[in-house]
């Protein structure tokens, strides 16, 4: 395999098990767009100390061991500007070598993007940096993860896949009753976000009008992450109506679900949607905006003229 794209990300042990669980849930798409992720430990953990099961990394290559830890840990402090102890030789910057640092390298080795306390939105990234290196097909079969290893996670997977069924059919078939059913009560930080930065939220009525809704779009190649009994996370790529596969005109989906307990709680069992958001994902030009849906319904962030991340 020849990675193009290296994205590179240091913490403590901690820090890095929260951060993965955005890789976990692109694995499947770090491996289509040939991208791998190189964790960095400042603790001397390790990938079971980060959460990474072992039939996550077998599904799909998207994570790669650093070798001398301490020659990637010297490269951060002199991106960051740090002595050896980790403190900032940056006047009124008191960062420590624990703090979670992050920068992406391409297949000619110039940084794409990098950030610092808090991890990156990893769909955003892939809309605008890591595209697929390959057109994507419509045909793609649904990947469950961990099938043999836990059969309640299996049975917490299958029940994902069958929320987004419902979320997608609701969607392209304007049915506001399902749409609400599947929806969470609790509006997502994301949207609230936009809405409060004065973004304009469209209500699923409006969204799912007949001249607004995807009448006839097809969603393949799924797959779920189910990180706990109460929270889990699926992806998908959606093929618009009309738009035909030579157009490249493919977006990448991604749901996180919640539910109240684990499988068969009496009637607290069904995951309920948390968070939509898509974006264009295609071979051939980076994404020019994202859409975040919730329960109130959809807001959208595009990429000014200005500005190299969404939003504004």
């Amino acid at each position: 395999v020849v990675w193009l794209v290296v994205v590179a990300i240091r913490g403590s042990g901690e820090a890095l098990r929260k951060a993965m669980v955005q890789f976990r849930v692109f694995r499947r798409r770090f491996a289509q767009a040939s991208a791998i992720v190189v964790p960095v430990p400042t603790d001397g953990s390790t990938v079971d100390d980060w959460g990474v099961r072992e039939e996550e990394r077998r599904s799909a290559p998207f994570l790669a061991e650093a070798r001398d830890v301490e020659v990637w840990l010297e490269y951060f402090r002199d991106l960051r500007g740090e002595d050896g102890d980790g403190a900032s030789t940056t006047k009124g910057n008191d960062d420590d070598d624990d703090d979670l640092v992050w920068f992406g390298l391409n297949n000619n080795g110039r940084s794409f993007a990098s950030g610092a306390g808090e991890a990156p939105r990893i769909v955003e990234v892939l809309g605008q940096n890591l595209r697929p290196v390959e057109v994507l097909d419509e045909d793609d079969k649904a990947e469950v993860v961990g099938s043999t290893a836990d059969a309640s996670r299996a049975e917490a997977a299958a029940g994902v896949l069958d929320a987004q069924r419902k979320f997608y059919d609701a969607l392209t078939t304007g049915d506001l009753t399902s749409m609400e059913s599947v929806c969470s009560e609790d509006g997502a930080a994301e949207v609230s976000e936009v809405i409060e930065l004065g973004g304009r939220i469209d209500g699923w009525k409006t969204c799912l009008a007949e001249d607004a809704r995807p009448s006839g779009m097809i969603v393949s190649g799924s797959d779920v992450l189910v990180v706990s009994d109460t929270e889990a996370f699926s992806t998908c790529i959606e093929f618009p109506p009309n738009a035909g596969v030579e157009s490249g005109a493919t977006l990448l989906a991604v749901q996180r679900w919640g539910r109240n307990s684990s499988a068969g709680d009496d009637d607290d069992d069904d995951w309920e949607l948390k968070l939509h958001q898509t974006i264009p994902w295609s071979t051939i030009s980076k994404a020019g905006g994202t859409l975040r849906c919730d329960c109130r319904g959809c807001v959208a962030l595009t990429r000014g003229k200005d500005r190299r991340t969404f939003g504004g």
